[in-house]
């Protein structure tokens, strides 16, 4: 049996056919990421590149999928890779121990990328990464602060440019207004 055949009957053959083929950026594999991950691999996606420098804290455990009392001290990176193998075999994988930065994003972002995803907590690796990808022109749909919220009723997306309330956004818009991004990432 067809273990995407749900997908399939949802999407229809020519979107999963797209989703097989599609190869996605996951930067950040923390409470947002590992989620994220979690959905793509489940959904079909193809092609994951995985880029965190991360070990598993204790914690992680109350947030994190990848976070477990046998993970602990563990690279997120190589959790993340083994747990995509184990929901879809086919899907490639390309793993990235590795810190985000200006330096290191010319060998983590691809040009052959359909989306990136942008899970990053730190401030200067998310405003890094927003910037290149845009620069690449590589869709982006980056996580904004919700940490400490509760009030599921009050999430929201759209452009950066469209934010409000959020203290993260805020701030990563203006430092990405220094930087002559002004639109173009979905939050």
């Amino acid at each position: 049996m067809d273990q995407f055949s749900r997908t399939r009957q949802l999407l229809g053959n020519d979107a999963m056919e797209k989703i097989q083929k599609a190869k996605v950026g996951v930067f950040g594999l923390g409470a947002v990421g590992s989620f994220a991950l979690e959905a793509l691999a489940r959904s079909g996606v193809g092609h994951l590149c995985l880029v965190d420098f991360d070990r598993v804290d204790a914690s992680n455990i109350n947030r994190q999928l990848l976070a477990l009392h046998s993970t602990l001290d563990k690279e997120k990176a190589a959790l993340a890779k083994a747990r995509v193998k184990d929901i879809n075999p086919r899907c490639k994988v390309d793993v990235h121990h590795a810190f985000i930065n200006a330096d290191s994003l010319p060998d983590l972002l691809e040009e052959d990328m359909d989306v990136v995803v942008d899970a990053i907590d730190g401030l200067n690796s998310k405003v890094n990464l927003l910037v290149k990808a845009r620069e690449m022109n590589l869709p982006i749909v980056s996580s904004m602060g919700a940490g400490g919220r509760i009030d599921v009723s009050k999430v929201t997306t759209g452009d950066i440019s469209e934010t409000e309330i959020c203290p993260l956004a805020r701030v990563v818009r203006r430092r990405l207004r220094r930087r002559n991004v002004h639109e173009g990432i979905q939050t």
